[in-house]
């Protein structure tokens, strides 16, 4: 079996970033930017107020004393949206709100709370410096400033900054569409009546294909025969990239590996050091991966998140598609068969500034209750039998947690 890292590796070998396309802001949370970004102007655009107080010159407050105050004429108000279409005259002073840009003639601003009036008359009794309490123009950034690198994840806080730029669409990779196809005589499909097993596969590898970035395209289920499974698998390839689950393994209806065969595929691996998720294979036709999960769900999830989360994300042009290992110390003892490396599922929280984790079930094998309940997998090295309480181990988080 290849080891899941090198899988990994090689699974990353084989995409690369999808073509580009321009998305309104709004739509473009957690895209990859695709363009370097430039301002097209400075911002602020000019010198602005990062108080309530007044505008002034400091010129008129340079000689200003306790005893001999400067006194300033209060000629009126500038909102924050005003243009500042007043121009200060010596001795002049005007009413400022925080973020309205100062009129010329003003270099200073005055603090609401340390202004003294007397009906229009500002007494000012200590002088004030230029550039007191104003937000300098360009302060941000400057006309010309490349703001934002091509490879940047869009989150909220580049979006705003979009914004800020005047952007309102913006060049993002495209998001892959990726065909899920579930194999088994098995199956149903939820509310179709009959007997079997529901068909979990397809739902779950969708919403984890959609919370990577993907759109999913659900092809449905397919019978264990093998021209039905090529079939199908054509069809898929009309997406970005292909998932099935089912069929992966070596039984007398394990189809996948002559499926992949008569189309042709170029297989890279067939097996990864995984638990769960042996079974798991990977190949290309015509450039698109193709990963053919095993059928038990929770092996599924499992490989779905070491091998095709990755992948998703550096097809989006993710530059860290690698979902980032933490370390967290075990708080009960864990007992695991020998064998490659498990992926255990496990739930996350903090005692004090440690964080701790606990398994979940490990004793009764996998199940979709346990990833439900989970927060992380636990990843445990090959041919470890025991995990001490107070030893650290690597966590993949599958969910964000809080406690």
């Amino acid at each position: 079996m290849t080891p899941w890292e090198k899988a990994r590796r090689m699974v990353l070998e084989a995409v690369s970033p999808l073509g580009e396309e321009v998305e309104e802001i709004p739509a473009a949370l957690r895209r990859i930017l695709a363009e370097e970004v430039i301002a097209r102007e400075a911002f602020p655009p000019r010198d602005r107020a990062a108080v309530d107080g007044y505008a002034l010159c400091y010129r008129d407050t340079a000689e200003a004393l306790p005893g001999l105050p400067s006194q300033l004429r209060v000629i009126g108000v500038v909102p924050a949206g005003d243009r500042a279409s007043k121009k200060l005259a010596m001795g002049q002073a005007l009413r400022i709100m925080t973020g309205a840009p100062l009129p010329d003639g003003a270099d200073a601003v005055l603090k609401r709370e340390d202004a003294r009036l007397e009906g229009d008359c500002l007494l000012v009794t200590a002088p004030i410096p230029p550039g007191t309490h104003v937000i300098q123009a360009g302060r941000e950034f400057q006309s010309g400033e490349r703001v934002l690198e091509k490879g940047v994840l869009l989150g909220p806080s580049e979006i705003g900054l979009l914004a800020s730029l005047g952007y309102s669409k913006v060049a993002v990779y495209r998001r892959p569409v990726a065909a899920i196809l579930s194999i088994g005589d098995e199956l149903v499909e939820l509310g179709g009546g009959g007997t079997g097993v529901f068909n979990s596969n397809s739902y779950a590898l969708a919403a984890q294909a959609a919370q990577a970035g993907a759109l999913p395209l659900s092809l449905g289920i397919t019978r264990d025969k093998v021209e039905d499974i090529q079939a199908r698998m054509v069809q898929g390839l009309a997406a970005d990239l292909l998932v099935t689950a089912g069929g992966s393994g070596g039984g007398d209806y394990d189809l996948v590996a002559e499926a992949l065969q008569a189309l042709e595929a170029d297989i890279k691996f067939q097996g990864v050091a995984l638990r769960p998720g042996k079974t798991t294979r990977f190949a290309l036709k015509s450039g698109k991966p193709i990963f053919c999960l095993p059928g038990r769900p929770t092996a599924a999830f499992v490989a779905f998140e070491v091998l095709i989360r990755p992948a998703i994300l550096a097809m989006m042009g993710h530059p860290r598609p690698f979902t980032p290992l933490l370390w967290a110390v075990a708080k009960r003892e864990i007992q695991i068969r020998p064998g490659p490396p498990k992926f255990l599922p496990a739930k996350l929280f903090y005692q004090g500034d440690e964080l701790g984790i606990l398994p979940i079930d490990e004793g009764r094998g996998e199940s979709l209750r346990s990833l439900a309940q989970a927060d992380a997998l636990a990843i445990i090295p090959e041919g470890t039998t025991v995990v001490k309480v107070g030893e650290r181990i690597q966590v993949q988080l599958i969910k964000s947690f809080l406690s």
